[in-house]
C-alpha cells in the first residue's frame, strides 16, 4: 500500500494541475519520477524428463500372460477329451442329462417305476408284448433294457442297485465278452430315453433284434463260463 501512495499523489496532483493547464512535459516528468515496484515473475517448475517406454518390457508380459492362457486352454482341453473318452468307453451319453430312473409308461395297474423297484421278480415279457400291440415303441424299448438288466442280474454279472447309472453297469461287464454289446444296448436305450423322440415300427425291428440277440447271449452264458 505504501508503494501506491506516491502515485495517487501524482495522479491527483495531476488531476489538480490538469485543471490549471497543466502541459504535457511536466506531466510526463511527474509521472516518470514514480518508483513502481517491479513485477513478480512466476517461478516456472522444471520439467519432469518423460521416461522412455520399455517396448520389450510391455512384449515380455504380453508373451508370458499369452503363455498362461494357452496352458489354462491345453489343461481344459485334455480335461474335456479325457471325460468324453470316459464317458464314451462306460457307454453314458455326452451331451444328455444323466438319470437313473426311467420315466412315464404306465402298463396297466403296474408303472416301469414299480418294475424297477422289484426288478428281481417283475415278469416283463407281457409289458414287453403290451407296449408293442399299443405301438408304443418307446416303452417297449425301456422294458427291453430293464429285461437285459434283470437277466444280467441273475446271472450274478452285475449287481443290481436302483440308484446306479447304467455306464456303471458297463463296467462291471468290462472283464466279458457282454460288454461291448451291453454297452451297444446301452447307447440305443439312452438316446431312446433322452432324446424324447418318438421311435418308429421300422427303428424298434432293428433295436428289437439286437436286444433279442443279446439276451440269448445271456441265457447262454453258463455254457461258455
Amino acid at each position: 500500500m505504501l508503494c501506491f501512495l506516491p502515485a495517487l499523489a501524482v495522479l491527483s496532483s495531476a488531476q489538480s494541475d490538469s485543471l490549471e493547464g497543466l502541459s504535457r512535459e511536466r506531466w510526463e516528468a511527474l509521472v516518470s519520477s514514480v518508483d513502481y515496484p517491479p513485477l513478480e515473475k512466476k517461478k516456472q517448475e522444471p520439467k519432469k524428463p518423460e521416461e522412455p517406454v520399455d517396448f520389450e518390457q510391455q512384449v515380455r508380459q504380453q508373451e508370458f500372460w499369452a503363455g498362461i492362457f494357452k496352458v489354462l486352454g491345453v489343461i481344459v482341453l485334455i480335461a474335456l477329451i479325457v471325460w468324453a473318452i470316459a464317458s464314451l468307453a462306460a457307454g453314458e451319453p455326452l451331451f444328455m442329462p444323466k438319470r437313473t430312473k426311467i420315466k412315464g409308461g404306465e402298463m396297466g395297474d403296474l408303472s416301469i417305476e414299480a418294475l424297477r423297484e422289484n426288478l428281481a421278480e417283475a415278469e416283463l415279457n407281457n409289458p414287453i408284448k403290451q407296449a408293442e400291440a399299443q405301438g408304443n415303441y418307446t416303452l417297449a424299448i425301456r422294458l427291453y433294457y430293464l429285461k437285459a438288466l434283470q437277466d444280467l442280474m441273475q446271472k450274478k454279472l452285475i449287481r443290481w442297485q436302483k440308484d446306479k447309472t447304467n455306464g456303471q453297469y458297463v463296467r462291471e461287464l468290462s472283464v466279458t465278452a457282454l460288454h461291448f454289446p451291453f454297452k451297444n444296448l446301452t447307447r440305443i436305450f439312452d438316446y431312446v430315453e433322452y432324446g424324447e423322440y418318438p421311435v418308429k415300427r421300422a427303428e424298434y425291428d432293428f433295436y428289437k433284434q439286437q436286444f433279442d440277440a443279446f439276451l440269448r447271449e445271456v441265457a447262454e452264458w453258463k455254457q461258455k463260463a
